[in-house]
């Protein structure tokens, strides 16, 4: 945000983190006990009154704090309780939030506001969720594979599940995908952990287009990045240019 670098040090120490770019110092720290169960990305926002807000979820909330002071600026209590891994999704009028653990849930929360939006806020929960991939939104309908192997889309205006498929042909044990789904050239792009990469039309039915053999014989659990019509993909091993 502007000349601060935010970083959730979840881990390391159970804070939220404003780093100065021009030399690494601490801007400022939010402290939250929860935070050691949170591994999402803060997501930069549009927030009331033309302020711009990071948005984090995380066990038992979700904030959105001014980038520049680390002060909240809001909370909804959204009672997911265990993990959080993925991160918040941004609508036009709403934020989503994913993960948890035993059980997961989705939760619709009303963008706008100040301090407690938990009842003012509330849109819809549903029990269908991502554990660990941050799901895409597209055209009005939230889409993800699942870390368990199922393709996943659900209307974003009501968290009605419109399909969930298992997919045939994955390896990887119990868990064979923890990358995101990335939109690429009227596509849903998903890649797995040992399995190749998954091609998906870009509508509800989730139907399998392609799917692309592994690039090598490590695990691949990076979400891939899309630069000037290339698209980048990690492994344990090696990074991969595919144009």
């Amino acid at each position: 945000a502007d000349d601060v670098l935010i970083v959730n040090a979840s881990e390391e120490a159970r804070a939220i983190i404003g780093l100065n770019v021009a030399d690494g110092s601490e801007a400022w720290k939010a402290d939250y006990d929860q935070l050691e169960l949170c591994f999402a990305t803060p997501v930069l926002v549009d927030g009331e009154g033309g302020v711009t807000e990071a948005v984090i979820a995380m066990p038992g909330e979700a904030w959105g704090l001014n980038p520049k002071t680390g002060k909240l600026r809001w909370f909804y209590e959204t009672g997911t309780g265990g993990n959080v891994s993925p991160s918040v999704v941004v609508g036009e009028d709403a934020l989503f939030t994913f993960g948890g653990f035993p059980r997961q849930q989705t939760v619709a929360i009303r963008r706008g506001g100040r301090g407690d939006l938990t009842e003012s806020n509330r849109l819809w929960e549903a029990n269908e969720s991502s554990y660990v991939a941050t799901p895409l939104l597209h055209e009005g309908h939230l889409y993800w594979v699942s870390d368990r192997g199922f393709a996943m889309s659900m209307n974003a205006k009501t968290g009605e599940t419109v399909t969930k498929a298992r997919l045939s042909g994955l390896r990887s044990g119990g868990r064979p995908v923890y990358a995101s789904p990335i939109l690429a050239s009227g596509k849903l792009i998903v890649v797995t952990r040992k399995s190749g990469t998954l091609v998906f039309d870009a509508s509800p039915e989730m139907k399998v287009a392609h799917q692309n053999p592994p690039l090598d014989e490590s695990q691949f659990n990076a979400t891939p990045a899309v630069v000037d019509g290339s698209l980048y993909l990690r492994s344990d091993e090696a990074l991969y240019c595919v144009r």
